[in-house]
């Protein structure tokens, strides 16, 4: 058929082989390897995955959740995985997914202006040099830029391995979730905290081709419900990581150090590191790294304490906290190792899954001890007829902020350690921070602080805290400088 490329056979091409003159072998072999040059050239061929980079292209997850400080490669890293899919040419390397077809795919921005600086340059190159990007140029079938937008583009056509050709759509979220709809996706590209209903509505255009989505970005704490929905979601439907810009091997530590002295504390946690709850104001000013440790088992013989924080419009919260003496004339080193976070529920489904965290005392909020406008009972005596051992926090007077200086210096001198498996309460630490009310004085958010009431409940009950298997508490015994009874006889 005209147009269609003709196809040898071994037996023809030895043939042609044979009819050549030396000359003209040679020009044919130095054609090929100047072909094959000039592809190992282009960025796709070129590309070597750093050490935190790797797991990346080997993750088969349905969501890939990237966060990561500036510079730290986070994006660099998805978009060789997005070209790895859309032109179906993957390293020798490579053990992630593989896509022997050729599927419609989307890259998604927050602006025009943003996909044009980011995705689109990783992937394409610079408007003026389309082609220089991850997809080469040779592979680029045709592409059309969006109306008025100086420089982005709206869709890409691109040659696959299979011999098919994909469509690579370019979206930004300021075009709004109903703008997403009508799409067929097989992977989806969020180069940026994505929107909660942009992002669910990308979930409904991937599942005709049972698609995937891949996040990477710097996470904004205006933005917490995306967070805490991703945070919420399964292991085996989406994996987590987090870039910081340290990693990052091409960057010059000396200039990292250098940029690191110059901004304060809560600055580098999240231009760093990438962290939520990074922001002016914070409470806990301390790296996640000062007070963020790997779990262990826990000694059964260590005293135990947990705090409970009902919720009566939000959700119920609880820690259990263990107490670990080196000297018993000194503190003890607290850890933090386990958390609960559930909305909604009667009492009784919280009782059952805090009563098999062993034989633990709660401190629980005192206002559970309200009644109830529809049935008059109080939340704390249903926990406490549900079996669940409680009693009543501190929460009067000065207690938030003793708490809060408690907490404070017991993290300063490495006394208070939280696993790593408390997700909710690490991330609550540090989006935890003061607020200006209308009178313009300083108060405590109470946004998003569920489990942190729970640990300042617990935390101001350490010396409570008991073996479990006892029945008693044993208090723990306070030093007082000794001072006569009768200053007058000394006796």
């Amino acid at each position: 058929m005209a147009g269609e490329k003709r196809k040898f056979t071994e037996a023809e091409l030895d043939a042609l082989v044979d009819q050549m003159s030396l000359a003209q072998a040679d020009a044919a072999v130095e054609a090929i390897e100047a072909l094959a040059s000039r592809k190992r050239e282009g960025k796709l061929y070129q590309y070597e995955p750093q050490d935190h980079q790797v797991a990346i292209h080997a993750d088969k997850h349905k969501i890939v959740d990237v966060r990561g400080g500036n510079r730290a490669g986070k994006s660099e890293c998805c978009a060789f995985t997005m070209a790895c899919h859309i032109t179906g040419i993957y390293p020798e390397w490579w053990c992630g997914l593989r896509f022997t077809e050729s599927f419609i795919y989307g890259v998604i921005s927050i602006s025009t202006e943003q996909m044009r600086k980011s995705a689109q340059v990783k992937l394409m190159g610079e408007p003026h040099e389309i082609g220089t990007g991850y997809i080469p140029k040779d592979l680029i079938v045709d592409y059309a830029w969006r109306a008025g937008t100086n420089g982005c583009l709206d869709w890409v056509l691109v040659k696959h391995a299979s011999g098919g050709i994909c469509r690579v759509e370019f979206m930004v979220k300021e075009q709004g979730a109903a703008k997403f709809q009508g799409f067929a996706w097989k992977v989806a590209w969020f180069d940026e905290q994505p929107d909660i209903d942009v992002f669910v509505e990308v979930q409904m255009r991937l599942i005709d081709n049972q698609g995937y989505i891949i996040a990477s970005y710097y996470p904004k704490d205006e933005e917490p419900e995306m967070l805490d929905m991703l945070d919420k979601m399964s292991s085996d439907y989406c994996s987590h990581y987090e870039f910081h810009m340290e990693e990052n091997k091409t960057l010059d530590p000396a200039e990292i150090e250098m940029h690191k002295k110059t901004m304060p504390l809560w600055m580098q946690e999240s231009r760093l590191y990438g962290r939520s709850g990074s922001g002016e104001g914070r409470i806990f000013a301390f790296s996640r790294d000062d007070y963020v440790i790997d779990p262990f088992e826990v000694e059964p013989h260590w005293p135990r304490i947990g705090g409970l924080d009902v919720g009566l419009e939000h959700g119920t919260s609880a820690v259990a906290l263990a107490l670990e003496y080196i000297n018993r004339n000194e503190p003890p080193t607290v850890y933090v190792y386990r958390e609960y976070l559930r909305s909604g529920n009667l009492p009784g489904v919280h009782s059952a899954a805090l009563r098999a965290w062993g034989d633990i005392e709660f401190k629980i909020d005192t206002s559970s001890h309200r009644r109830s406008p529809t049935d008059g009972k109080r939340v704390f005596d249903m926990f406490r007829e549900d079996g669940l051992d409680i009693a009543d926090a501190i929460t009067k007077g000065g207690s938030v902020f003793e708490s809060i200086h408690m907490i404070n210096e017991m993290i300063a001198e490495k006394r208070l350690f939280i696993f790593s498996t408390c997700r909710e309460l690490i991330k609550q630490m540090g989006a935890y921070r003061m607020v200006k009310a209308k009178n313009g004085a300083m108060k405590v958010t109470e946004r998003h602080d569920d489990t942190i009431d729970a640990l300042r409940y617990a935390i101001m009950a350490l010396d409570q805290a008991r073996v479990p298997g006892t029945t008693t508490v044993k208090p723990i015994p306070k030093i007082v400088q000794w001072t006569p009874k009768n200053r007058r006889v000394g006796l």
